[in-house]
């Protein structure tokens, strides 16, 4: 939605009022308040000059976080630390916390507007899909696929044209006007805004439209539509989103595997290469036209030349039990490379740059196998507690003067999930010195050596329970006999006579449920200080195994599910808390290598059509 030049001139003195006020107000509820309500009403269309003049403005804010949410801290406004905006479904709001937090204005959708610190995202929350179930749920949702081209060339590529109830087409369209984009996390190399979000209703309702348009041949094995959408906009002035392939879904557990990506264009319009897939140009684009195309054909978009480009994409999916399916490894391995850097180097454009090259190499892999090349991996040489190493994402390096081998491993856990340590996350507490690229690892022991510094202290203290959880107390023997002498009338209800054995019979019974957790605790963090058991870290040749009392949850992307992590070993009750670690010496380095993700699969087959479109 644009902006008049009156709501402008409007923004511009509502900043100037936050400028004055925040030099004599300080950090009042009613100054954030204020801030938060126009930098959300202000996304979509400031002058650049207020752009400038509002971000300047909160670049010299430091207000301290409102409360946590999943682990998560949150700021009701933006600041210079809480910058990244999200939405979070109302549900997992505390009420505490909701009136100070924005509202979505719809009521099918209860979302909270939150601020949060880029350097506190990591694998389960890095992506934000938003739960927009009842925005589709109790309407008119028929609707239908008219076939313009079954076929475009020989290419497994379909345009078709949508035609749906006015219920379902005010919803698609009002998607827009929901205030929910955010940029999306590869921002600098792909460009518009993004919102992701779930909703079975409106994949059940596309179903069997959308299959329609498929020809005869290519609906074989078909089971349904992924329900977690991105909706997508882009103004005439954004950049365009870059040449790429799609990254496909797949579940193992289900034999599910993605082979379509389905775009719906919910606006029309007109520009140099709308759209451009497998070398074939879209130059026009009509309201409500859909586009199919195999997930192996690379493509690229532009804006339109007028107008705001807004659509949908999801993907099919399909059983894919008749499929030869190989593993390997590196796939896996460039997956979690990627994965990592999106969220460790944030705001780096070449590390940008180069995680999407990860994800296109990864999604190319998926159908016709990794190839040999020479690119260059990007190194992270982080500094935690004056200990130097080096991280890919999967692979990590240590002096082994430095440190012992399990501790390398409770560091690269630590460093892989970005855990909390006493109240910051791990890579907040952990400088980033530079960023080394090399297509080999020749250089890093030299490299390590000539950066590394002894640290001043160690990086973990021992897991001395006893110390950490000192028994409960015996009542002292020389009590009076009545705990009521203690208590007077007047202030307090008398106490029963066995009042001091029951408090003792509590504390022991938390004392009891506390040590149980401790116990089978790889790494526990308490405060500041980190407190490493050893004995879950078990060495077994090559392999560090790390155990746990509780397995680690699943981890849901907008077109990965992983599960669960394969074990090659299991002491009940423990589970391992990651896949093995492997670990090997050289050159006077330990050598890790800790790879989570099981998205090494290859179909095996040549890729369809061409590989490379230039760049507009």
């Amino acid at each position: 939605m644009n902006t008049t030049p009156t709501m402008m001139t409007k923004f511009g003195s509502e900043i100037e009022r936050i400028e004055k006020d925040l030099r004599s107000d300080g950090a009042s509820d009613v100054l954030r308040a204020r801030l938060r309500d126009v930098c959300l009403q202000a996304r979509d269309g400031l002058r650049d000059t207020d752009a400038d003049r509002l971000r300047a403005l909160v670049a010299t804010v430091d207000f301290p976080p409102i409360g946590t949410i999943a682990g998560m801290p949150i700021s009701d406004c933006p600041t210079m630390r809480f910058c990244a905006l999200r939405f979070l479904d109302e549900a997992d709001v505390p009420e505490a916390l909701r009136p100070r937090l924005a509202a979505t204005p719809t009521p099918e959708v209860d979302l909270r507007a939150v601020y949060v610190d880029p350097e506190t995202l990591h694998f389960r929350n890095f992506e934000n899909i938003l739960p927009l179930d009842r925005l589709f749920n109790g309407i008119d949702t028929r609707c239908a696929a008219i076939q313009i081209e079954a076929r475009l060339g020989d290419r497994a590529l379909h345009r078709f044209q949508l035609t749906c109830s006015d219920a379902l087409q005010e919803r698609l369209l009002g998607l827009d006007t929901l205030g929910l984009y955010v940029p999306p996390l590869n921002h600098i190399s792909r460009g518009g805004q993004r919102l992701v979000f779930h909703s079975a209703a409106l994949a059940d309702a596309l179903r069997g439209a959308v299959l329609s348009a498929l020809p005869d041949d290519q609906r074989a094995g078909f089971s349904h539509i992924n329900p977690v959408f991105r909706c997508n906009r882009f103004s005439p002035d954004d950049a365009p989103f870059r040449p790429h392939l799609d990254a496909p879904y797949r579940d193992p557990a289900r034999s599910h595997v993605s082979r379509y990506t389905l775009l719906l264009y919910l606006t029309g319009g007109a520009g140099d290469s709308t759209l451009e897939v497998d070398g074939h140009r879209f130059s026009r684009l009509e309201a409500m036209t859909g586009i199919l195309f195999d997930q192996r054909y690379r493509h690229q978009g532009a804006p339109y030349a007028q107008g705001d480009k807004v659509f949908v994409r999801t993907e099919l999916i399909f059983k894919d039990d008749d499929a030869v399916i190989q593993q390997d490894r590196r796939i896996s391995e460039l997956f979690s490379r990627a994965c990592y850097v999106n969220v460790a180097g944030r705001g780096d454009a070449a590390l940008s740059r180069y995680s999407d090259e990860c994800y296109d190499r990864v999604a190319r892999a998926h159908w016709s196998g990794m190839s040999e090349d020479d690119q260059a991996t990007a190194y992270l040489h982080r500094v935690f507690n004056g200990l130097h190493f080096l991280t890919s994402g999967t692979d990590l390096w240590f002096r082994e003067a430095d440190i012992s081998p399990r501790q390398a491993a409770a560091l690269a856990v630590l460093d892989f999930f970005n855990a909390r340590v006493g109240g910051e996350s791990f890579h907040q507490r952990c400088r980033l010195a530079q960023i080394r690229w090399g297509t080999d690892t020749s250089w890093i022991p030299g490299y390590l050596e000539d950066v590394a510094t002894t640290p001043a202290e160690p990086m973990f203290a021992p897991l001395d329970i006893a110390w950490l959880l000192p028994p409960p107390e015996e009542s002292p023997s020389d009590l009076p006999a009545d705990p009521g002498a203690f208590w007077d009338p007047d202030v307090m209800e008398r106490p029963p006579p066995d009042a001091d054995q029951q408090l003792h019979a509590l504390l022991s019974e938390e004392h009891a449920h506390v040590r149980k957790h401790l116990e089978h605790a790889p790494i526990f963090i308490l405060g500041q200080e980190l407190f490493f058991d050893p004995s879950q870290f078990i060495i077994d040749g090559d392999k560090i195994h790390v155990l746990s009392n509780q397995r680690l949850a699943p981890i849901n992307f907008a077109n990965f599910w992983q599960p669960y992590v394969h074990a090659e070993v299991s002491v009940e009750p423990l589970h391992p808390l990651v896949p093995p670690i492997l670990f090997s010496r050289r050159a006077g380095c330990l050598h890790l290598t800790l790879c989570f993700f099981q998205n090494d699969w290859s179909v095996g087959m040549e890729p369809t059509g061409a590989q490379t479109i230039p760049s507009l």
